[in-house]
């Protein structure tokens, strides 16, 4: 159980100089059911009392267990209200309530508890936190397959290497996940194993990663690179370490999605109908948890949405897909959001710019990656990475990001998405927590109708 779980109230009262805020959390399990019902009730209750006139809603993104997910918030909302204290808010009257959610985004078996279960341990090596934690991305993984199917994840994963019918039987095993989700990119139908198997190999030579948190494992000694096996008669070999974890992006990219649809979207349903202003801030794969919350609620709109590094498609948005006659999967958030929404990126953010789109590759023709260049490489390249793209010129602006004082000039009659170029002040994937960014919440807070 987490924290969460215990907690009959706030987790902590935040003094933001114009009054004190209560601080919740809110946890939901893997299947987007909410673990803490009774917190979540007095957040409810508490909106609807008349006595609070906002709300931000929080969520974390991947590989954040509660300590890291909490120490995210505090950083965040510590600067936030720091802000509110040397600048006031224009509303003084604005009395807020705070809502950090807490969803498993981390494999949750304790890898201290559990012995090696990769090729190529060695002595020692269960007290490795890489092979600890790719001991826990295979556990988690098995969790969703039949007992059958399970036990020849577990047979391949011991596998010094695989070679290229085996890589395809590891794609083939998890081709329900694969298939999901392809709404958010205009996909649809069974993505080709072949091609998924494509996308693991390109993964291969493309050198450090940093912080998704982290997307790949390397063995001391490589640098940081990811070895794409020798090439034989028969192919290729790939590691299978290097599959495990490009699966993972996939189980927990899909996690994010039921959790915000299953869970989180009843919780806004019932805080939209309070009447209460809804303000949705989302980190990495937290975007997706609260857009995912926004297009599956009823009732009215929510008043602004805050994407840091959003680790979702940049064509998610899209009028239409290029290449299908779809629009992109978050299409509808556009009118279920009053202010435009606010999307940062970052050259700075490896993980988004150099791996995303070749961990969740799955269709033919989508033209070879430009790691040095400025344009998306294909589409299922970040929008965390790249900044929205597909939609019409009306609908859409990019902007540099602000320092506290500027005006983003924000209003309802606006372009729907703003794209923040942020590689002056983010300087990775993570970090997203600065003056800057806080100052992203307060022009949504005080942007007026």
């Amino acid at each position: 159980m987490t924290t969460a779980q215990y907690l009959q109230g706030p987790y902590r009262i935040v003094s933001a100089g114009i009054g004190e805020a209560p601080w919740y959390m809110v946890s939901f399990d893997r299947g987007g059911r909410c673990t803490s019902p009774r917190t979540a009730a007095e957040i409810v209750e508490r909106a609807a009392s008349g006595a609070f006139t906002d709300l931000i809603l929080f969520s974390h993104g991947w590989n954040n267990d509660w300590t890291e997910a909490t120490e995210r918030y505090e950083s965040f909302v510590n600067g936030y209200v720091a802000q509110l204290a040397s600048r006031p808010p224009a509303d003084r009257n604005r009395r807020t309530l705070l809502v950090g959610l807490f969803w498993p985004s981390k494999p949750l078996t304790s890898a201290r508890q559990r012995g090696p279960a990769i090729a190529g341990d060695g002595p020692g090596a269960s007290a490795d936190p890489a092979t600890a934690e790719a001991r826990a991305d295979v556990d988690e993984l098995g969790l969703q397959l039949d007992p059958e199917k399970a036990d020849r994840l577990y047979e391949l994963t011991q596998r010094d290497r695989l070679d290229p019918a085996e890589s395809r039987e590891l794609a083939e095993l998890f081709l329900p996940l694969l298939t999901r989700d392809g709404a958010e990119t205009g996909d649809s139908g069974r993505p080709d194993p072949d091609d998924v198997v494509r996308g693991w190999l390109r993964l291969a030579p493309t050198g450090p990663v940093a912080d998704l948190d982290q997307l790949g494992y390397y063995p001391e000694g490589t640098g940081g690179a990811l070895e794409a096996g020798p090439e034989t008669a028969g192919g290729f070999s790939l590691d299978p370490r290097q599959i495990v974890r490009a699966l993972s992006v996939w189980q927990m990219k899909d996690r994010a999605g039921v959790v915000g649809e299953h869970g989180v979207a009843p919780m806004l349903t019932q805080l939209l109908a309070t009447g209460v202003r809804v303000h949705c801030v989302g980190h990495s794969f937290g975007a997706k948890v609260v857009l995912s919350a926004v297009v599956n609620a009823s009732g009215p709109p929510v008043r602004s949405a805050l994407l840091l590094q959003p680790a979702i498609s940049y064509l998610a948005f899209a009028g239409q897909v290029p290449g299908t006659d779809r629009p992109g999967g978050y299409r509808t958030a556009l009118q279920r959001v009053e202010l435009p929404v606010l999307s940062t990126f970052s050259r700075n953010d490896v993980p988004l710019t150099k791996f995303y789109h070749l961990a969740l590759l799955r269709g033919r023709d989508l033209g070879e990656p430009d790691f040095a260049g400025e344009d998306p490489p294909n589409r299922y390249a970040a929008l965390g990475g790249f900044g929205p793209g597909g939609i019409d010129a009306g609908e859409v602006s990019r902007v540099d990001i602000l320092d506290p004082g500027g005006s983003y000039g924000l209003e309802q009659k606006g372009p729907r998405v703003v794209g923040i170029r942020a590689t002056r002040t983010i300087g990775g994937h993570g970090e997203v927590s600065n003056p800057s960014t806080w100052w992203l919440l307060r022009q949504l807070l005080d942007a007026q109708d």
